[in-house]
Parts: structure tokens; sequence; C-alpha cells
């Protein structure tokens, strides 16, 4: 399948972005320590989740491929600022996605006890976007509390974005999402995993206390087949309708680029 245009001018424009602010930084100091310093500070991160469709006829339905590569840079304070572009790939309809740029950073709170260690990572964003008319804008946080045992860690996705100037009334305004998850480790490398997968979202125009929302139940399993490369395949269900019709096969995929 040839790669669409959009596509590869993304990432010629990443890599356009990285060179010219190593060059920046690099021309600001003569020092070849304080550019290896930097450096030493660049991560690049990738992720891929694949959909094959439902169960009852795998790959009968579109596939399709999102993808986000994240450039991070870490900061004196322990905190990193990154800046990543997504794009989906489908036979159908591949689309270059809104660009998040934001600042995160791990263990905002750390606490061990004799049975284990809670600790939580969070993060903030601003969503800009060509998708929708008029221009997006979508500030938004992601938060992720652990707690991790022997074997066993308890955790939650919890994030919420605000879609300002979201166009006319019946499009999204508020976006919300929970997702509890446990995970158990078989092997140093490998973890079975499950989650409830929660996601709520108010409508322009609705009132306040007018809200849909969407559930699933996730099962899988996370295995890194090297310290920079990880693979999750896992199933999607329908709480309210447990069948193969309605049960799908994803794949997560990350990886460290640099």
């Amino acid at each position: 399948m040839k790669t669409p245009k959009f596509i590869k001018n993304s990432f010629l424009a990443l890599l356009a972005l990285t060179f010219v602010s190593s060059n920046a930084f690099a021309a600001a100091s003569t020092s070849t320590a304080d550019t290896d310093d930097l450096l030493s500070k660049l991560k690049a991160n990738g992720i891929s989740s694949s959909y094959f469709g439902a169960m009852s006829t795998p790959m009968n339905d579109s596939f399709s491929l999102y993808n986000s590569i994240t450039v991070n840079k870490k900061l004196e304070s322990g905190a990193s600022i990154y800046i990543q572009p997504r794009f989906n790939i489908a036979p159908a309809d591949s689309s270059l996605l809104n660009t998040r740029i934001g600042l995160k950073k791990a263990g905002l709170i750390s606490n061990k006890t004799v049975d284990g260690e809670f600790s939580l990572y969070g993060k903030v964003d601003l969503e800009i976007g060509h998708q929708s008319s008029p221009f997006l804008l979508a500030p938004g946080s992601f938060q992720m509390p652990t707690y991790k045992m022997k074997d066993v860690t308890l955790g939650a996705y919890s994030s919420i974005r605000y879609y300002a100037f979201a166009g006319n009334n019946g499009t999204r305004d508020i976006g919300y999402g929970i997702e509890p998850w446990i995970n158990y480790s078989i092997k140093d490398n490998l973890r079975a995993l499950a989650s409830f997968e929660n996601y709520f979202q108010h409508m322009k125009g609705d009132t306040l206390s007018t809200w849909s929302s969407s559930s699933n139940l996730k099962a899988g399993a996370s295995w890194d087949v090297t310290s920079k490369f990880n693979l999750e395949p896992f199933l999607q269900m329908d709480p309210s309708n447990l069948e193969l019709s309605s049960t799908t096969f994803n794949v997560y995929i990350s990886g460290t680029i640099f």
C-alpha cells in the first residue's frame, strides 16, 4: 500500500523539528559536554494501536492502525515537555489527527509501605487540531495512580478534556474517561492484564446533567520483547453483550526510538 502523502509530510516535519531544535540548542553553547547533555535528555517514543475486527468475522471488518510519536525533553525538575503528532492508517480513510503538546511527570506522589508502593503519574496537554471547524483547542489532563505489590499491580487511567470552540450544537465539548486495571506478573517481562474502561461525553447545547457513556472490558497480556519494545495483545468486549460479534482483537505496539 502506498504511503499517504500526509504521513510522509508528518515524518519530514517531525525530523525537521528535531534537527532544527537540536542545532538551535547546540548553537547556544560551544561546549560538547552541554550538547551531549541535551541529547541525553531528548527521547522519542512511538506507539501503534491495531484493530483487527470482530472475533466472529476476524479481518472482515476494516483494519485500522492508530499511531503516535512522542518527542520528550527532560527538564531539571524531572518532568518532561513533549510534542505528540498522531495519525491513523486505514484502507478506507487514512488521516492526520490532532497534535498534542504537554508536560508530564512520573512520581508526582511516591510512597513505599511494607506491603507495596504507591505512585502517581500525571500529565497536562493541549490538543491543537485541524479536524473540526472552527479551529480546535482542547486542554486536557491524564492521571494514573498505581499500587504495586509483589506480583500484582493495581491502577487506574483517568483523563478529562475540554474541547473549546467545539462548533455547533451536537458536537462533543467535554470528554471524561476512567479505566481501573489490574496486572499480574507471570515473568519479569510478561504480565497478564484486565481492565474496565468507561468513557463519558457531553455534547454542546445539552444540559450539564445530560451525558452519553460507553464501556469496555479488556483482557490480554503485556510482553516486554526487549527493554525498548513492548507488545500488548488484548480482547475488547462489550460488557452488555459478551458475544464474539461484539468482541474485537487489538494490539498495542510501543517502543523507544531513541
